[in-house]
């Protein structure tokens, strides 16, 4: 399926009434941006908008570039999140017709939003406290072992997919298009994640429960490191999506 573009999306969905096929998501208001127009964050498969409706705010995925078995991706992952019913998940459903654009219904992700603060954004906030980080390294490590325990992986553990509250005793996950459960394992590799928090050798080759763990050692050495020297965080010039490593640290470490 070809999916509309970013500007076809943008126009669209400057009315939600006739752009949305839910009900709900109808009757919502789109957040804007200065120049009036909606305010989106682009991702490698999906723009993600804000909508705020009956009182609730969702965030809406509309897709600009092909996921193989999208449907059958969001239908196991959806079933396996029902399943072990997670505090580390928000819920979503995940609807096959969910926005009009230019004369065709194309799918969509309706998902509970997440509160709080992205990880990169919480870890600019609190880089000085070791004891706030040091919470933020101890529910990373939780959820590290709970996701292992379920033989999951979310498959793009990064700055912009943790959703951060309370201190750093509270961590959410968003953004699924990549995670693995053994119901979809024949599917393969959607995605390869946020390069500058990955293994320099993952390929598509790789999809299955251990995709997260690269990731989650990086973050800790990264946060332990910060409660060591704080002063890290400005010498290795983080921010902007970064904490501390990029990807040219892993595939070159002596340098």
């Amino acid at each position: 399926m070809a999916y509309p573009s970013i500007q076809q999306y943008q126009e669209a969905l400057q009315h939600p009434a006739t752009a949305f096929n839910d009900p709900v998501l109808s009757r919502g208001i789109i957040r804007s941006s200065g120049l009036g127009t909606p305010s989106v964050v682009s991702g490698g498969f999906a723009l993600t908008y804000a909508v705020d409706a009956d009182s609730t705010k969702y965030a809406v995925r509309c897709f600009h570039r092909e996921a193989k078995g999208l449907e059958r991706r969001y239908s196991a992952i959806s079933a396996k999140l029902k399943e072990i019913s997670s505090p580390y998940f928000v819920d979503f459903e995940y609807l096959r017709s969910g926005v009009n654009v230019a004369n065709a219904a194309y799918p969509i992700v309706k998902m509970a939003w997440a509160s709080g603060d992205t990880l990169g954004d919480f870890v600019q906030k609190h880089h000085t406290s070791c004891q706030v980080l040091s919470n933020l390294i101890g529910s990373l490590t939780k959820l590290a072992v709970y996701l292992d325990q379920h033989g999951i992986a979310h498959g793009d553990i990064q700055e912009g997919n943790l959703m951060v509250a309370d201190f750093g005793n509270c961590i959410r996950l968003i953004d699924y298009d990549g995670m693995y459960v053994p119901e979809i394992g024949s599917l393969g590799s959607s995605e390869m994640g946020h390069r500058d928090y990955q293994h320099p050798n993952r390929d598509k080759t790789q999809y299955d429960a251990t995709l997260d763990r690269f990731s989650f050692v990086a973050l800790n050495l990264a946060l332990s490191a910060l409660c060591e020297q704080p002063k890290l965080w400005d010498t290795s010039q983080s921010g902007a999506g970064v904490i501390l490593f990029r990807a040219n640290d892993f595939a070159d470490p002596a340098n």
